[in-house]
């Protein structure tokens, strides 16, 4: 039984272990009041680290807006894309002109 709720209570064996039930009842209690502040901690460090429903409404907007400005930036890359392809294709006369004018 020592065993198991040593290592449910993540303490650890160590070197040294109790060798008395009296020790092992105050090694026990000491490992899950150990555990208790542990969890403790993390919910008060969760809670402050929380955002407020302002805070959120805030970051939410500010999210959309950076997705709304990526993807215009996006999409003026591909229409200038797409216009300088049209225009190199205009350029160049393609395979199939280049044949027809040597058969002729």
């Amino acid at each position: 039984m020592w065993n198991v709720i040593i290592t449910l209570t993540t303490v650890g064996y160590g070197d040294y272990s109790p060798q008395t039930n009296f020790g092992r009842i105050i090694g026990i209690l000491t490992a899950f009041w150990g555990v208790f502040f542990v969890s403790l901690f993390v919910v008060a460090l969760t809670n402050t680290l929380d955002l407020e429903e302002s805070e959120l409404r805030a970051f939410i907007l500010l999210r959309r807006l950076f997705t709304r400005r990526t993807l215009k930036e996006n999409a003026c890359k591909m229409i200038q894309s797409r216009y300088i392809i049209r225009m190199e294709e205009k350029k160049e006369p393609s395979k199939r002109d280049i044949v027809k004018i040597r058969q002729n």
